[in-house]
C-alpha cells in the first residue's frame, strides 16, 4: 500500500467508527451457555473499540487466520483453569484479573459481568488482518485506551 491508501483508508475506518452504533455483548456472545460468539455475526476480520459507558477503554483487532471478530469477542470470557502458561485468552481480561496497575476484579465471573453489563463494543469490518492492525495501531494512538498501556 502507497502512503496516500493508507492515509485514505485511516481516514475511512476512522469516520465509519464514529457513525457505527454501539454493540452490546449480549447481542454477539451467548452468555447463557458458554460465552462464545453468536453464529453469523462479527465472522470477519476487522478491529475493534470496546468502551465503558462513552469511554473507550480497549482497542484490539482480529483476522488472523479464521480467528474473526467473533472469536475474538468470545476471548475475553475465556478462562481455563488448568493452562500453563495464561488462564486467560484476552489481554483486557488478563489485565483486569492480575496486572497490578490494572486489576479490578478478583473472579472471571466479575469480568464476565462487566463486559456484559457496563460495557459495549464497535467493531469496524477490514479485508485484511494487515489493515485491522494498522487501524488498531492508529486508534490505540488517538483514542489513548486507559488498558492498552
Amino acid at each position: 500500500m502507497k502512503t496516500e491508501e493508507i492515509l485514505t483508508l485511516l481516514r475511512e475506518k476512522i469516520y465509519e467508527l464514529k457513525k457505527k452504533k454501539e454493540l452490546n455483548f449480549k447481542e454477539i456472545i451467548k452468555h447463557e451457555t458458554n460465552f462464545r460468539g453468536k453464529k453469523g455475526v462479527l465472522e470477519y476480520p476487522g478491529c475493534y473499540v470496546i468502551y465503558e459507558k462513552e469511554k473507550p477503554i480497549y482497542v484490539g483487532s482480529a483476522g488472523k487466520g479464521k480467528h474473526v471478530l467473533k472469536y475474538r469477542m468470545g476471548d475475553l470470557f475465556f478462562y481455563s483453569p488448568q493452562a500453563r502458561d495464561s488462564k486467560f485468552k484476552h489481554t483486557l481480561t488478563n489485565k483486569l484479573l492480575t496486572h497490578k496497575e490494572h486489576k479490578r476484579f478478583s473472579k472471571i465471573d466479575e469480568v464476565r459481568d462487566f463486559y456484559l453489563n457496563s460495557c459495549s463494543v464497535k467493531v469496524i469490518e477490514t479485508d485484511t488482518v494487515e489493515q485491522a492492525r494498522l487501524i488498531e495501531s492508529a486508534l490505540i494512538l488517538k483514542l489513548n485506551p486507559k488498558y492498552n498501556a
